[in-house]
């Protein structure tokens, strides 16, 4: 295990003065899905009885695809929520909202329903069908099972590429006989979803809608004035639903002189018909910008634009971090915002009911998030300067920083492709999570934006290709990896010289690839580069830093151990210098110290390298993070070379089972502990 453990490990790419790690394996995947069922129901449910019945019929027969559809607001996520509560079976509840959520729900659904880990790894990397692992896992199942795709507006993000849904190729299947899928969404097309059942969730009749208002407001009036206003309001869930709460508001708040706000079913349908003679959608709008001037007249005159602006983001909950009233303070919309008035802004929302708070985020009701289409362009600035502010110096490399990246990551596809230093960002944190197409469709756009600003020959466009290239070559595709790398390279040596740091990496790279590779020669340059950057950049720049780590890799390559030893002891103490000992890139050259040393014949130094290493990385990098398991399993082969077989065995065994679940059973350092702990066995 001393030896790389890939043809590219350690290799680091330059991009706007950033470090890509775009070579290494993708590290432990933190558990950011949730398959709860939301808790957002809190009322009676008025009208739906029958429909549930049935529906929970339909759940215990299992073997069915339920779709659930309707116009927007017509409570189709009510009623499922109602089913998954009532249901005696086990349940799932994905957001199928968009293409991220569903691959994201459904690896959950899959290791919850007994999908081996490793084989989930592998498939979600884009090395396996992911589909096929998963209606493995829920077909194998005996206990029977409920699946919810909730706001699956889109059925294209359930299916394969340029495929309908119905082709039954995709996440979508018919279940066996244990099994139930749950779908809501606004497209109810036989066509487009093929053999289903079909069930239409239309708008309350007058008496239901009735008492949902009486529910909700039970001090605003009768049930006859509650029934004209519903009536009004067109039988639709989600209308009844913000016109209760407003009335609840301002039926429990003093009455004060001149005040004008409606406090009753009657005064509330008359301040609808004196907006404009309104119906169906105009309605629904209607009834939040009623709720809207309520708060305006309360004082909270920031809610207005707030919810403007938070409309404008992607569908998907909004992390609370974004809402920096330091940021919002340059707009002109916002001037003057201070943090409490912001706060009472976001609870005067949220008790009228025109957003939600979740696990320190907001959602909006989609048909309140579409009002926003119209107020896209005003806050594009606004909304990618948000993002920044939330996301400037949170190392993506840093697991405690996942879950913020994890939420930002939606509204990342809002920003300009200008936003470059962000979507870099954004494409590493998914690199570091396993979301490698993802990450690979965001350098794209960068690589774009960079072609189309600075030019295709310049030096930023050909690092990117070259990071491109790599990802290209992680995956396995050595031809169309090398054939990238020779057209960048070509482009390198003449613009940038054949001697240039870049060339040379890349030079690098294209021989690894190719077979090519030549220690010697490869030492070469880099000792001429590195006198280069040592003049001109100076001895403890990071770039030079990174140069010398190749140049140790080189006379590693040739068994110069003793020499290899100095370098990486000086280069050692200068990443502590610059970086600290605690960076992940100080204790990759620990690690490869103590590898080398582990190969000078040096087992009891490789052993204090090792013992103090492993315990920065468990706690800096996580216990399952690839580089501390390279870590463990070569610091268990030091320990066999001490002669402490069985307890190399034993660590060599507890690493093996991490790596097939973390990296995948056939990645090449599953392989290589493997072999270790063969080498192990012999020796006993």
């Amino acid at each position: 295990m001393e030896q790389r453990a890939s043809a590219f490990s350690g290799s680091t790419t330059y991009q706007a003065g950033r470090d890509v790690h775009v070579n290494a394996p993708p590290s432990a995947i933190p558990g950011l899905a949730t398959l709860v069922v939301p808790e957002e129901v809190t009322h009676t449910v008025r009208g739906r009885d029958g429909l549930l019945t049935d529906l929970a019929a339909t759940v215990e027969s299992g073997g069915h695809v339920v779709v659930l559809h309707g116009n927007g607001g017509n409570g189709k996520t009510t009623v499922a929520v109602q089913v998954a509560r009532r249901a005696s079976v086990e349940v799932w509840w994905v957001n199928a909202g968009s293409a991220a959520n569903v691959a994201e729900g459904l690896r959950e659904v899959a290791l919850r329903a007994g999908a081996d880990e490793a084989a989930v790894r592998h498939a979600w990397t884009g090395a396996g069908s992911a589909p096929e692992v998963l209606w493995r896992a829920l077909d194998a199942r005996a206990e029977p099972w409920l699946l919810v795709l909730d706001n699956a507006d889109d059925p294209r993000v359930l299916a394969p590429n340029g495929e309908r849904v119905a082709s039954g190729r995709g996440w979508l299947r018919t279940p066996r006989s244990t099994g139930t899928v749950l779908i809501t969404s606004r497209d109810g097309r036989r066509s487009e979803w093929g053999d289903r059942t079909f069930v239409p969730v239309g708008v309350l009749d007058a008496a239901d809608a009735a008492r949902v208002l009486l529910d909700l407001a039970p001090e605003a009036g009768a049930e006859p004035d509650a029934r004209a206003l519903a009536e009004r309001l067109g039988g639709l869930p989600l209308g009844l639903r913000l016109a209760g709460h407003y009335l609840r508001s301002t039926t429990e708040a003093v009455r004060l002189p001149g005040a004008v706000q409606p406090r009753t079913f009657a005064e509330y349908r008359q301040a609808l018909a004196e907006g404009a003679d309104l119906g169906g959608r105009e309605t629904l709008t209607g009834t939040w910008e009623l709720s809207l001037d309520l708060l305006a007249n309360r004082g909270h005159h920031l809610a207005r634009p707030l919810l403007r602006l938070l409309s404008t983001f992607a569908p998907a909950p909004i992390p609370v971090a974004l809402l920096d009233a330091t940021v919002l303070a340059d707009e002109d919309v916002f001037a003057g915002v201070t943090v409490q008035r912001l706060t009472d802004a976001v609870e005067g929302l949220r008790g009228l009911g025109l957003v939600d708070h979740r696990a320190d985020a907001l959602a909006l009701h989609p048909l309140v998030h579409d009002a926003g289409d119209p107020h896209a362009s005003d806050f594009a600035d606004l909304r990618q300067r948000m993002i920044t502010a939330a996301t400037v110096g949170s190392k993506t490399h840093d697991p405690s920083t996942w879950p913020l990246w994890h939420a930002v990551l939606p509204h990342c596809a809002r920003v300009a492709d200008s936003a470059m230093d962000l979507l870099i960002d954004a494409a590493v944190f998914c690199l570091q999570v396993g979301l490698a197409a993802d990450s690979e469709r965001l350098f794209r756009r960068v690589l774009r934006e960079m072609t189309t600003t600075f030019g295709e020959h310049h030096r930023e466009t050909l690092l990117m290709r070259y990071t491109l290239a790599n990802m290209v070559a992680w995956r396995g595709e050595d031809e169309v990896a090398a054939a990238e790398y020779r057209a960048v390279l070509d482009a390198q040596q003449r613009t940038l010289g054949p001697d240039h740091g870049d060339t040379v990496d890349t030079r690098i790279a294209l021989a690894r690839i190719t077979g090519a590779h030549d220690p010697a020669a490869t030492e070469a340059r880099l000792r001429a580069l590195l006198a280069v950057q040592a003049e001109t950049l100076g001895a403890q720049d990071e770039v030079t830093l990174d140069t010398r780590a190749e140049l140790a890799r080189e006379v590693v390559a040739q068994d110069r151990f003793a020499e290899a030893l100095v370098i990486y002891r000086e280069l050692f103490e200068a990443r502590c210098a610059v970086q600290g000992e605690e960076h992940p890139e100080t204790m990759d050259v620990r690690q490869h110290l103590a590898s080398v040393l582990c190969l000078a014949g040096d087992v009891d130094g490789a052993d204090a390298e090792f013992r103090a290493l492993l315990p920065q990385q468990s706690r800096v990098l996580g216990p399952e993070h690839s580089s501390t398991l390279l870590t463990r399993a070569s610091a268990a082969m030091n320990l066999a070379r001490r002669g402490h077989l069985d307890r190399a065995e034993s660590e060599l065994r507890e690493t093996i089972a991490l790596c097939e679940r973390v990296l995948g059973p056939d990645h090449v350092q599953t392989s290589l502990a493997r072999d270790s702990l063969d080498r192990v066995r012999e020796a006993r």
